[in-house]
């Protein structure tokens, strides 16, 4: 059905008569990979020179395939020059520089649409990874609207206007967002997690030390997210190096005759801080600047049930035999496997930076 009104909608209102085109046709469409919008551009809007002349014939799709590969070339770097001229973007509240490319050269010969004009037409991806809130609009200035076919309906962009083409605002995503940055993929949180947990087996201690780190994360993932703590990306290694002390500060820590609680919170704290500016790179696409609170909150929330979870586990494990006197032979090998898996990524990420 979507080809047939494809069809339809260029042998009507895109006549072989000349280039001025007064709708672009695209479609949205998503995937596990991500987002795409795929345009059918006009391949005689590929050439500045004949662009919006009304007298020049539109080039037909015999011409366009016994075009040489150099020219094919020239039409996919105007092509691409347009869009970024005519298009903006925005994922979360922020611009966003896209991936474009050409599904249509990826046969030989290319496999250019057949529509029932006869008209040369290829197909332009404009392509990313970003979740939640995405709005889609039009440059002010001589450019035609933008029809945007998604789930069998369509939004008209006129030039100067912008449209949300994917809803944000879904506290799910951004809660499940982050609980995923723990568990599955945060290793080194997952270690840190369980550098509290050896600490001391008490669970209302083990839930100050998890708040306090969220709390603390928060913070700084919130300043980042806002634009108020701006780390420079020459910074990001460095801070993976920090990131990976931390766990042997933690595992270190653990081996303290003198435990207190009030001082070991407020370690945590701090070293919940530096997690945060890490997350802040990790999770930043995430976070909606027009939703600012409750994107990071809901992001927080998730990464504070993760560490629950981790928390939870590791204390029903340990039910049976915590009061045995092996037991302290376990916590102290633990810490000691955390501080040394800490040393063995800051060494690495250290030697990263200088490789």
């Amino acid at each position: 059905m979507t080809r047939l009104l494809l069809l339809l909608f260029a042998a009507t209102c895109l006549p072989l008569s000349g280039h001025v085109v007064e709708q672009l046709y695209s479609e949205f469409k998503e995937s596990e990979e991500g987002w795409r919008l795929e345009v059918q551009f006009d391949a005689g809007y590929a050439d500045p020179v004949t662009r919006d002349a009304p007298l020049v014939p539109q080039p037909t799709r015999e011409w366009l395939l016994a075009q040489s590969e150099e020219s094919w070339a020239e039409m996919r770097r105007e092509a691409e020059i347009y869009l970024r001229e005519l298009l903006t973007i925005r994922a979360n509240g922020r611009d966003l520089d896209w991936e474009a490319s050409f599904p249509d050269w990826e046969a030989s010969p290319p496999d250019f649409p057949e529509l029932l004009n006869g008209g040369g037409y290829f197909r332009v991806n404009v392509a990313g990874e970003e979740p939640g809130r995405l709005v889609i609009g039009v440059r002010e200035g001589n450019y035609p609207k933008l029809i945007v076919e998604r789930e069998g309906t369509y939004l008209v962009v006129d030039k100067g206007e912008q449209k949300e083409v994917r809803e944000g605002g879904r506290w799910w995503v951004w809660l499940r967002e982050g609980y995923r940055h723990v568990i599955p993929l945060g290793w080194d949180h997952v270690l840190f997690v369980f550098g509290l947990f050896f600490y001391r087996r008490k669970l209302l201690e083990l839930f100050h030390q998890s708040l306090a780190f969220t709390v603390a994360h928060s913070v700084t993932l919130g300043l980042a997210a806002a634009g108020l703590v701006m780390l420079p990306e020459s910074w990001s290694g460095p801070l993976e190096v920090a990131i990976a002390l931390s766990l042997v500060l933690v595992g270190l820590e653990n081996l303290r005759k003198e435990r207190r609680l009030k001082l070991r919170l407020f370690l945590v704290f701090l070293l919940g801080l530096l997690h945060g500016l890490g997350f802040a790179g990790a999770l930043a696409n995430y976070v909606d600047r027009e939703a600012l609170v409750p994107s990071v909150a809901a992001l927080n929330i998730g990464v504070e049930l993760a560490q629950i979870t981790l928390l939870g586990l590791a204390w029903l494990l340990t039910i049976k035999w915590s009061e045995k006197p092996a037991y302290e032979k376990v916590r102290v090998s633990g810490s000691l496997l955390v501080a040394a898996a800490g040393a063995y990524w800051a060494v690495t990420r250290l030697m990263g930076l200088f490789a």
